[in-house]
């Protein structure tokens, strides 16, 4: 298996730097060059020209070749993993989310093969048309690559490696009721084959942090700085001042980032991950970090802190994300009931009942907190008192299917059970068509009008 991955190290680097570029940007030169030379009346038979046409032709078909090499030894490489952690007595291959790594993998097999197989074709065109001199030959070459060039440009990028396919990896399923909110997120987001860790992570951190801290206030910490850090808020100097604060000892911070299960850096990664499979949840976190940061009477005088947001732009057949964050900002525990009605949607409603824990921690008294300082206590900064508000909100996801175009609403309520109503909204949805939905729509259509004009000639002609 190691050697599996050294071999798939040396030709991922080289297709990722040579092999894809030169598919994707040579192709097209050699079609135009061709179509030129041949309408000019040139003999490409000469051989100056035959010669560097082969060699340049034949180079490409190696290049597309590698490609599907690199796409066998990446099942290969995945298939062995699976079998071994199951000898492990680590059956991982029955989570969820390994069918969605496979069909990564096969996609990108598949488009490999389809890139070498139009690259082998083209090449005995351009052999048999040079040696019989049809133009139409030459024609049909153009065609080809023309096709195959702007197929490629237009492609998504490959997955050289097995971390591209991790890195491309989107949830399969969702929890409904996140109750430990960036634990169950980062365990959402984050691929089968390193979800295995998180638990371990979250012992890791367990041992070093301060008595009276719980893992899920450090966690939450840990990820909303990444989040500022991500978008050129703060620097890494930050993350280790306010990592200093809840930590049991300095010596702690160096392990932390560079934990072996997840270091900073590689949770920076997963936090970039998140923000383009679930952007909802960002977007949530935002509105609740300028409630904090510049709203922070209106938010004690709340007795619950609700928003909920959706995903405004879609197409038919893709999934749509209802999103809720709910704060209770009471010493005492209550039951909110979450509903949602879409219609249009499929399901086009659900709702859940869900148990809010009681605040466990005090509001600072200032009206106004700065983004972060060493020296004030634990809430007495935005990253520290968004790290416990974090650590006590509940998070309620909603999944539905977009079912007909047009523009739709989805309207979300929260109420306490057997009381008032303590949120309320209705969010527009756009739902545009998927293009192989309207190209069978246009199919339709044409059937129909062909229907209606064949009869009518049988009326009148016979």
């Amino acid at each position: 298996m190691e050697q599996n991955v050294r071999w798939m190290g040396r030709i991922s680097w080289y297709n990722k730097h040579v092999g894809f570029k030169s598919l994707m940007w040579i192709t097209l030169p050699i079609a135009i060059a061709l179509l030129v030379l041949t309408f000019l009346g040139i003999d490409i038979r000469e051989p100056v020209y035959f010669t560097s046409f082969i060699a340049i032709w034949t180079w490409l078909v190696v290049n597309a070749l590698l490609l599907f090499l690199n796409a066998c030894l990446m099942e290969r490489y995945f298939t062995k993993l699976l079998a071994e952690k199951r000898r492990k007595g680590l059956p991982i291959d029955a989570m969820i989310g390994i069918t969605t790594l496979k069909e990564l993998i096969n996609a990108d097999k598949s488009y490999a093969a389809w890139l070498s197989i139009m690259a082998l074709v083209s090449l005995l065109m351009f052999i048999v048309g040079v040696a019989i001199m049809v133009i139409i030959a030459h024609i049909a070459i153009v065609g080809l690559y023309v096709i195959f060039g702007l197929t490629t440009m237009g492609k998504r990028d490959m997955l050289y490696s097995p971390d591209d396919v991790i890195s491309s990896y989107k949830p399969e399923a969702s929890p409904t009721v996140l109750e430990a909110p960036i634990y169950d997120f980062l365990e959402t987001v984050l691929d089968p084959i390193n979800r295995l860790k998180i638990d371990e992570y979250k012992a890791f951190l367990a041992e070093r942090i301060k008595p009276g801290l719980s893992v899920g206030d450090v966690m939450g910490k840990v990820f909303f700085l990444l989040y500022q850090r991500a978008q050129g808020v703060v620097g890494r100097g930050v993350i280790r001042s306010e990592l200093s604060e809840v930590l049991a000892s300095p010596e702690h911070v160096r392990e932390i980032e560079e934990s072996p299960v997840f270091s900073l850096d590689y949770l920076e990664g997963l936090v970039e991950r998140g923000r383009k499979t679930v952007p909802i949840f960002f977007k949530l976190l935002d509105r609740l970090h300028i409630t904090i940061y510049d709203n922070l009477p209106e938010l004690k005088a709340k007795d619950a802190y609700v928003d909920a947001e959706v995903i405004g732009s879609l197409k038919t057949g893709e999934e749509c994300h209802i999103m809720v964050f709910i704060f209770n900002n009471s010493p005492e525990p209550r039951e909110v009931e979450i509903s949602f009605k879409a219609p249009g949607f499929s399901p086009d409603g659900g709702e859940v009942i869900v148990e809010l824990p009681g605040r466990d921690f005090k509001l600072p008294e200032e009206e106004k907190l700065p983004l972060h300082d060493p020296e004030a206590p634990d809430t007495g900064d935005v990253v520290g008192l968004m790290s416990r508000v974090l650590d006590n909100l509940r998070v309620v996801w909603f999944s539905t299917t977009a079912r007909t175009a047009g523009t739709g609403s989805i309207s979300i309520h929260v109420r306490e059970v057997r009381g008032r109503t303590l949120f309320g909204v209705s969010r527009r949805v756009s739902v545009g068509y998927r293009l192989g939905d309207m190209f069978r729509k246009l199919m339709g259509a044409g059937g129909t009008v062909g229907g209606i004009v064949a009869s009518l000639m049988r009326v009148f002609l016979w």
